[in-house]
C-alpha cells in the first residue's frame, strides 16, 4: 500500500527544503524524465497530499513543515500542494517533449 505521509515528507525533505517549488520540481524531473515509476510516485505523492487536506488529516502540515516551508492550516498547505503539483507537471511535459 502506497504511505502518502511518509513519501510527502521525504518529498519536501528531499527537494522543497526552503527552495523555491520550481527549484523543486526541476530536480524531480531531472530523475522522472528517465525513470517513469519516479514520476507515479511523485504524482502520487503531491495527489495524495491535496487528498489528505480535503479529509482533514493534519499530518501533510508536519510533512510539509518539515522542510522549511511553514503552513499553518490544511487551506494552505493544499493551495502549496496544488501549486507544486502544477509547477512539476509542467516542468515535466516539457522535459518529455524536448527528447
Amino acid at each position: 500500500m502506497f504511505d502518502w505521509k511518509a513519501s510527502l515528507a521525504r518529498l519536501f525533505a528531499a527537494t522543497v527544503n526552503q527552495e523555491p517549488l520550481e527549484n523543486a520540481a526541476d530536480l524531480m524531473v531531472s530523475v522522472s524524465a528517465r525513470d517513469a515509476s519516479y514520476h507515479t510516485e511523485c504524482v502520487a505523492t503531491l495527489e495524495g497530499g491535496i487528498q489528505a487536506c480535503d479529509k482533514g488529516e493534519t499530518e501533510v502540515l508536519s510533512a510539509i513543515n518539515q522542510s522549511g516551508y511553514k503552513v499553518g492550516t490544511l487551506d494552505e498547505a493544499k493551495e502549496l500542494l496544488v501549486e507544486f503539483l502544477e509547477i512539476y507537471e509542467q516542468r515535466y511535459r516539457e522535459a518529455m517533449t524536448s527528447k
